[in-house]
């Protein structure tokens, strides 16, 4: 009887599920509105209705700990052990959801790539991964002994405002939030929020922003607050490619960056912030920054991690 493998990308805003074969094949695919349930274990069951797999692997939004997870950005609490009783399998992998578009990078081709600055890659160099959605992921991936990606929570570190300009929206967000993190910014959240800033008050969810932007342009307060966005992606970018010396690349995910690929393939705007690193930018000058434009990374980074451990049998 040939294995099938359930795999999953669970996030604040949608969750994606998918059957894979033992070739590694997507053989079904579905998206859910994670909003619309009140548990994972309930938009799964649905998923597979009468089907069987023999292992599961599953990327979520929010950190792991002694194989449970609670989302940051969603009610959802995970726990893998219960969940592989729920699906009578040995065992059930929860990855961060940065960690699993980490095996994923290294498992796709070359069309799901949009350079954003070529650099120089040093083969055996840590590359870095950022990636905007409902909240802000980010991750690094060790290559020099051996491909490791490797979970981090630095989308909760304080936003460093680097202008007038970003001082006043700091203030703007404090006034909101008390502690102001990256991802009060650089989110779907925060893109309405630096629609409020610009709009002085007024509010409008993230897809309403990129419609207003696409009727009116950069001049709009939509198109201020997509320019801001993008150059403090850059900037934000630039802080983790410092902070791992990500001298193999730095790459750039999540669905908030899909509904602006436009802007960033620009790359202006996000090269400005990336650049603005005084005297080091020069050495980020060199690093490789690429845009993700597959949205199935981490479905595919699970199937692999699967693969990689051998669970070809419940």
């Amino acid at each position: 009887m040939r294995n099938r493998f359930l795999v999953g990308d669970i996030g604040g805003t949608k969750t994606a599920l998918a059957i894979v074969s033992e070739e590694n094949l997507f053989e079904r695919v579905e998206e859910f509105s994670s909003n619309a349930y009140t548990s994972f274990e309930s938009v799964v069951l649905e998923f597979l209705k009468n089907e069987t797999v023999s292992a599961a692997c599953f990327g979520v939004a929010g950190p792991i700990e002694n194989k449970k997870c609670k989302l940051t950005n969603l009610s959802w609490e995970i726990d893998g052990e219960e969940l592989s009783k729920k699906l009578k399998v040995k065992e059930v992998f929860l990855l961060n959801d940065l960690v699993a578009a980490g095996y994923g990078i290294k498992n796709v081709g070359k069309e799901s790539f949009f350079e954003i600055n070529r650099g120089r890659v040093v083969e055996s160099g840590t590359q870095a991964i950022i990636s905007p959605g409902t909240g802000l992921g980010e991750a690094f991936i060790l290559r020099e002994t051996v491909y490791q990606p490797v979970p981090s929570e630095g989308g909760h570190a304080d936003f460093a405002p680097r202008n007038d300009l970003e001082i006043e929206l700091f203030c703007f967000l404090r006034a909101k939030f008390g502690h102001v993190s990256y991802e009060r910014v650089l989110s779907g959240g925060g893109l309405s929020h630096l629609y409020e800033f610009f709009s002085k008050g007024k509010k409008k969810e993230p897809k309403k922003v990129t419609k207003e932007f696409e009727l009116f342009g950069f001049e709009s307060d939509a198109g201020k607050a997509i320019s801001l966005f993008c150059e403090i992606l850059g900037a934000e970018a630039a802080n983790l490619a410092l902070k791992t010396y990500a001298t193999g690349g730095v790459f750039i995910g999540g669905g908030v960056s899909l509904k602006l690929s436009g802007v960033l393939k620009k790359k202006d705007h996000f090269m400005r912030g990336f650049l603005d690193k005084g005297r080091f930018s020069s050495f980020l000058k060199n690093i490789p920054v690429n845009f993700l434009q597959d949205s199935q990374v981490s479905l595919k980074g699970c199937s692999f991690f699967l693969q990689k451990k051998g669970k070809k049998t419940a």
